[in-house]
């Protein structure tokens, strides 16, 4: 998939598939619905979606995690 001339963003389907076809993860699963792997003896990485920037506020206040490890990978 290569980006579109002049265009700075891309979805975030875009975003999933770009990391698919390199080999940096896995299309979109839910531990919830879908379960693990038995087999797999992995860290589990999440990123939480948010619907709109009041979320982000409103999540970053309940769950520090979402801002501090941003913060400390220097993304904030």
């Amino acid at each position: 998939m290569e980006a579109e001339p002049g265009r700075e963003e891309m979805s975030f389907d875009e975003w999933i598939e770009y990391g698919l076809s390199r080999s940096w993860n896995s299309s979109p699963i839910c531990r919830t619905h879908d379960g693990m792997p038995e087999d797999v003896d992995a860290c589990n990485h999440y990123l939480l979606l948010y619907q709109n920037t009041e979320e982000v506020e409103t999540m970053m206040a309940k769950f520090p995690p979402s801002y501090w490890r941003a913060h400390t990978r220097g993304l904030y």
